[in-house]
């Protein structure tokens, strides 16, 4: 006799393969990519986009949607704080991550009134950096998840909604058509 196929429940996964991460990396040093790109991929699929000022980040996130933003602060046409500003903003689910020279407590605090995940000081260890990043493309993974839950419960509302229009559009011909019957009888 041949098994019927398990039906997913609620909390399960379509499918056990992992998405592509998508990390903006905004700064001159380019020797950065790589050391972020290797800190990365530790069991992760990470497609690295790399922009050497704003300018060519703004252009970068126009052409396709990042879940992780690495931003310098200081970068030769503004600053990178503006760019993590108006990710925040944006209604984009983008976490941002800065780097920087200053480790001081002010940066720290800049860092997380623009909406910043995390501030890495550099120079900073690959074990530092595996770490940080890591955590973020998992709180990242989180929030993507729980928006697709949001947006499958969104549109399973507007069905039930309209569901429950046209129900009640069918009780109403059937208490009118109870109404019409009940005075015809009255009238025999």
């Amino acid at each position: 006799m041949a098994s019927k196929p398990k039906s997913s429940g609620v909390g399960a996964r379509r499918d056990a393969t992992p998405k592509t991460v998508r990390v903006l990396l905004v700064d001159t040093d380019q020797g950065i990519s790589e050391l972020i790109q290797q800190s990365a991929t530790t069991g992760e699929q990470v497609q690295l986009v790399y922009a050497r000022s704003l300018t060519e980040a703004r252009a970068k996130l126009t052409e396709k949607s990042v879940d992780i933003a690495v931003i310098n602060p200081q970068l030769p046409d503004g600053s990178g704080l503006d760019l993590a500003s108006e990710l925040d903003k944006s209604r984009r689910i983008t976490a941002t991550i800065l780097i920087g020279d200053e480790p001081d407590a002010e940066s720290a605090m800049k860092a997380l009134r623009v909406g910043a995940s995390d501030f890495i000081v550099k120079p900073f260890e690959k074990k530092d950096a595996d770490e940080r990043i890591r955590k973020v493309i998992a709180k990242q993974r989180k929030r993507r998840d729980q928006a697709q839950r949001v947006r499958r419960l969104r549109r399973l509302c507007k069905k039930l909604n309209q569901a429950r229009v046209d129900v009640s559009k069918q009780v109403d011909i059937l208490c009118n058509d109870l109404v019409t019957a009940y005075q015809e009888l009255a009238g025999q």
